[in-house]
């Protein structure tokens, strides 16, 4: 099937800012010009200044002119504002989950829509981990084999504009399977957790490596265990994860300049930095809660709570433009709130973590749908 994503050159389209026509632009500006340069008496006036600006025009029309063209120039730096505003900030698309068939994004309607399956004569393994780029163009996931020597076991970054899959193997990643990957936000980099595969694997960790397979490099966090939910913050300098399992597991955050951890959180688990970098959400025990980089807990007060956390205990997953929260549990669906805890919804009935018990939701920027594309490797 066709790869190419037919509604985004639409979509580009349609965000480009309006120009007027030619002929309307030349005619108001004669106009403006001819009501400017009439000839006119002086007369004497408080305003001088607009008299000097506009020496030929009556003292009120040079009043509404100079007003019709400072709106005209507040309009165009709001224009270029919102242009700014959308440049920065990504806009939602659909929200993408393991399936039964495969990789599926959810429709308005709630059901699943396939857009990766493997062919049905290819064992390619199970579905591990799944995340898209910052522009909605590659999508990154992981295949575990359980031992059963499938050839696509690894790291997949498919190209959904080409088609192309760039197929990782273990041995370049680190572990059999990466689980929580995580783009960097410029797209450069992808983050990930290995667990321990096992006699002559590397340590186990956060890993962070480019998408072609290069550079890999492990976090010096200085613990030894369970890492897992590798989130990056929005200007790449740190990196949020947990360690630990249980009750027993904490929130850290690695500085890559000075190659240090920091608690941030103990007894949590399952964090993601904010797209504005200004807040971390996290699985709480009751809830997602929301923390600061600094530490501090500003976690809306949704109700008279002994435990007050917004949403449902799960997976939490930050919305591209950063106003919702997809929250991803293991049975009972996926959820959306809003970031300030109101608007609660179950958006899907099917569970995020997958076959492996270690899937979670990523949410698409842009509101584009693909055709189903094979994730089976290409010939490069």
């Amino acid at each position: 099937m066709s790869t190419v994503d037919p509604v985004a050159n639409i979509l580009a389209a349609l965000d480009r800012p309006v120009q007027p026509r030619t002929e309307f632009a030349e005619s108001l500006r004669a106009d403006l010009l001819a009501q400017l340069q009439a000839p006119v008496r002086a007369q004497p006036g408080t305003r001088r200044w607009l008299g000097r600006l506009l020496p030929q025009a009556p003292p009120r029309l040079r009043l509404v002119l100079v007003t019709a063209l400072l709106l005209l120039l507040l309009a165009g730096i709001a224009t270029a504002t919102y242009i700014g505003l959308r440049a920065s900030t990504g806009e939602n698309g659909p929200i993408t989950l393991i399936g039964d068939a495969g990789i599926a994004t959810i429709g308005p309607d709630g059901r699943l829509h396939t857009i990766v399956r493997c062919p049905a004569t290819v064992e390619c393994g199970v579905l591990q981990s799944v995340d898209w780029s910052p522009d909605g163009r590659r999508l990154a996931y992981s295949i575990n084999t359980f031992a059963a020597n499938s050839p696509h076991a690894g790291l997949h970054v498919l190209d959904t504009t080409t088609g192309k899959d760039k197929h990782i193997l273990g041995d370049d990643v680190g572990c059999l399977a990466p689980s929580d990957l995580d783009w960097s936000s410029d797209g450069g980099r992808l983050a990930y957790a290995c667990a321990m595969s096992g006699p002559g694997w590397p340590a186990p960790g956060i890993y962070v490596i480019e998408p072609d397979g290069s550079d890999r490099m492990l976090l010096q966090t200085g613990l030894s265990g369970r890492h897992s939910s590798p989130s990056w913050s929005p200007d790449g300098t740190r990196i949020v994860f947990a360690f630990g399992q249980g009750k027993g597991s904490a929130i850290y955050v690695f500085d890559f300049a000075a190659s240090r951890r920091t608690l941030l959180v103990a007894g949590a688990s399952a964090p993601a930095w904010s797209p504005d970098g200004s807040t971390i959400a996290y699985r709480g025990d009751c809830g997602v809660k929301l923390v600061t980089p600094g530490g501090w807990d500003v976690t809306p007060i949704s109700g008279p709570f002994r435990c007050h956390g917004i949403g449902v205990r799960g997976i939490p997953v930050w919305s591209p433009d950063g106003e919702k929260i997809a929250i991803g549990t293991r049975s009972r669906g996926i959820y959306l709130v809003k970031a300030d805890g109101t608007h609660l919804s179950r958006i899907t009935k099917e569970g995020a973590a997958g076959a492996t018990g270690l899937g979670r939701p990523s949410w698409r920027s842009d509101v584009t749908w693909d055709d189903a594309v094979d994730p089976a490797p290409r010939k490069k």
